[in-house]
């Protein structure tokens, strides 16, 4: 029987900076404004790490672009 703690998160983030290739003069703003007020985004390590010390084991973390991770992480699932 599922419940919620046999349910698997999967967890899609760049962790980390944000990456620095971006064209659109706003989107490079929105980055900048982003980092400023919040700093850089937590690594996957060390996000693992505090999930790991809390307990929590059924999880997946996927680092890199959601645009490019999700449709592979996708098409792998549902081969």
């Amino acid at each position: 029987m599922e419940n919620q703690q046999t349910r698997k998160v999967i967890g899609f983030d760049i962790f980390g900076e944000f990456p620095r290739n971006l064209k659109l003069e706003s989107d490079i703003k929105f980055v900048d404004r982003f980092e400023k007020a919040g700093g850089n985004g937590i690594s996957i390590e060390e996000l693992s790490k505090h999930l790991n010390d809390k307990g929590f084991e059924n999880y997946k973390l996927v680092g890199g672009d959601i645009l490019i991770t999700l449709p592979e992480f996708m098409e792998k699932t549902l081969l």
